[in-house]
């Protein structure tokens, strides 16, 4: 597995052969008809990917446009039901308190292995940005892509979206952190960063804490994150 995860980090465009006949008349043998391996896509995070709208009487509300949810569904219209993804993002975590199960049920490179997923999709960047140096995000950014690998399994890095909140001020620096350490470890890097700071506006489809999407801005997001998986997505199939 390891050997074919090293493969598919930099091979995400697949040649099609058709199924041709020299005339012949008869039914497609059973034996030509394609079977589709089971892809499993696990989205770690925070907030911004568990998909936060606000609280309820002091319970966290999800979006109805959830990333995991929307990009299940666009992967599986493009290659059927059996590529399914997992939320297993945790509301207001840095990568740091995944690499050592804090809030979650066992620090990520024991837990890492047991995952039923394929692809394993980090979008931890927002919260890092007010609670850890930049020189510690990006250590604790290559221990986590490194434990994946080890796991025999695909990191994929997710660009968070920019912030107009004072605190989140120093966002950009840690995206481009993130984007340097997907060169460096020759990773996917799924990019929102500067495709949502180039949209008319792009602060209004935030919600009021300006950092968190609304429900259109995480169906936008949810849309990009399916178009980059995808042809991550059909190399494994």
């Amino acid at each position: 597995m390891k050997g074919a995860v090293c493969s598919l980090l930099g091979v995400f465009v697949i040649a099609c052969t058709g199924c041709g006949g020299g005339g012949s008349d008869g039914p497609t043998p059973a034996a030509q008809v394609k079977k589709v391996a089971p892809v499993a896509i696990d989205m770690e995070g925070d907030s911004l990917i568990w998909g936060y709208t606000g609280m309820n009487n002091g319970v966290p509300v999800q979006s109805t446009n959830s990333p995991p949810k929307v990009v299940q569904t666009i992967l599986q219209e493009k290659f059927g039901p059996t590529v399914t993804t997992l939320n297993n993002a945790v509301n207001g975590t840095t990568v740091a308190n995944s690499l050592y199960g804090q809030g979650y049920p066992a620090p990520f490179p024991n837990r890492v292995g047991s995952i039923p997923a394929q692809i394993i999709l980090s979008d931890y960047a927002t919260n890092d940005s007010v609670q850890l140096s930049l020189a510690d995000y990006t250590a604790a950014l290559i221990q986590w892509v490194q434990n994946v690998k080890s796991a025999g399994k695909l990191p994929v890095l997710e660009e968070p979206n920019p912030s107009c909140a004072a605190k989140h001020a120093s966002l950009g620096q840690y995206r481009d952190a993130m984007v340097s350490v997907a060169h460096q470890q020759g990773v996917p890097l799924i990019t929102q960063y500067d495709y949502i700071l180039s949209l008319p506006d792009w602060q209004s489809m935030l919600q009021p804490d300006c950092t968190h999407p609304t429900d259109a801005l995480y169906l936008i997001k949810a849309k990009r994150e399916a178009e980059q998986l995808a042809p991550i997505v059909q190399s494994l199939q």
